[in-house]
């Protein structure tokens, strides 16, 4: 009976409460599409599609177009991110392209090379940010 109450508690977790990760050493090329949260230690480039919350950690780096929830920067970005809802710099992130977001916190020491767009707006057309496609992944991932 206790393996059978296990097992459902653990069925039943959220989806949003559920990290997946690519850990540092690990280059990714194409696309992520999540319906929960996701953490980058390594490089990924491509498009990323986040239904929770985006983290990039300290040695991450991340290259394409991304759309999710909410985002903690602590790596590098470069392209075009929109955050529907709370963009959170941190003292060692790098963000060079294009924002779009809803809320925005700034550590002292962030570098920031983009164009911003505080508010979610209809006229997503001034920042040419565009949902990523969703098709069959075509993905390559290489650990080292």
């Amino acid at each position: 009976m206790i393996g059978k109450r296990m097992a459902r508690n653990n069925s039943e977790t959220p989806l949003n409460s559920k990290v997946n990760n690519i850990v540092e050493g690990t280059s990714l090329n194409g696309e992520i599409v999540s319906p929960g949260n996701f953490r980058i230690d390594g490089e990924v480039t491509g498009n990323i599609r986040i239904e929770g919350r985006l983290i990039i950690g300290a040695k991450g780096k991340v290259k394409g177009i991304v759309v999710c929830k909410d985002a903690d920067i602590e790596g590098h970005f470069n392209g075009e991110i929109e955050v529907k809802g709370l963009l959170s710099l941190k003292a060692t992130s790098v963000i060079e392209g294009k924002a779009l977001f809803q809320r925005m916190s700034v550590e002292e020491g962030s570098r920031l090379s983009c164009s911003c767009n505080l508010g979610q707006s209809q006229d997503k057309r001034n920042m040419n940010i565009q949902e990523p496609q969703i098709r069959k992944p075509d993905m390559t991932a290489v650990t080292g």
